[in-house]
């Protein structure tokens, strides 16, 4: 099963949060939830039909590396979409303020 995002949204999968410290410490399951929701580097999966239609030209495409807004859009399972264990999200295209480079 695949997701794709409709209208002006785009579906990314944020970077992982560690769950355990540098120094061996396992971290409080609740430290980690809010970690994960406040994220904001990530990899766009797909792009909706109308991302950016009001810009001169689109600025992020699937397999980007993004920066995008702290905790914005909302989360959804990627467990039915071949992503196990992970939470992708899916956010307005204007929630990317800037391409990651390499």
């Amino acid at each position: 099963m695949k997701l794709i995002p409709v209208g002006h949204r785009v579906l990314i999968r944020p970077d992982k949060v560690e769950e355990v410290s540098e120094g061996g410490i396992v971290l409080v399951r609740e430290h980690v939830e809010r970690e994960k929701a406040a994220t904001t580097k990530g990899e766009v999966l797909e792009v909706g039909p109308d991302c950016w239609y009001d810009k001169p030209s689109q600025w992020a495409k699937a397999g980007d590396r993004v920066v995008y807004a702290k905790y914005a859009g909302f989360a959804v399972d990627g467990e039915p979409y071949g992503y196990p264990d992970e939470q992708l999200r899916i956010c307005n295209d204007e929630d990317i303020v800037a391409l990651e480079a390499m």
